[in-house]
């Protein structure tokens, strides 16, 4: 096995529709180790779907002006657990952020790298 597909078995992409208009997307890591999304409006609430303990998935999300989070979750309806105590404000550049997701006990846990141009 070479390494290219080795790497594609352990680095699944999730193909996320565009959120613009679509105030309440899910990113559900079981379906992927990362995803891409585009958002162009204000989202009310971002889902993350509860993975196994010890998992860890990236969004990488590229926003407007126009893009907020009003809240994010997981799949019990839960707060995720922010780095920093609170959730980012998303970066307004047209630049991608990256959205480490990490999940032990049923908790998720994120932390987020911004501005990458």
């Amino acid at each position: 096995e070479d390494a290219s597909s080795a790497a594609s078995d352990v680095y699944k992409r999730q193909v996320l529709p565009d959120a613009s208009g679509n105030p309440t997307p899910t990113f559900n890591a079981a379906n992927g180790a990362y995803a891409n999304i585009s958002a162009d409006d204000a989202i009310t609430t971002f889902t993350i779907s509860i993975m196994p303990n010890g998992t860890t998935s990236k969004l990488f999300i590229t926003t407007s002006p126009n893009t907020s989070v009003g809240q994010w979750i997981d799949s019990n309806s839960a707060q995720v657990i922010w780095a920093g105590g609170s959730a980012p404000t998303l970066n307004i550049t047209g630049a991608v952020d990256v959205i480490t997701f990490e999940f032990s006990q049923g908790i998720v846990y994120a932390s987020i790298i911004q501005g990458y141009a």
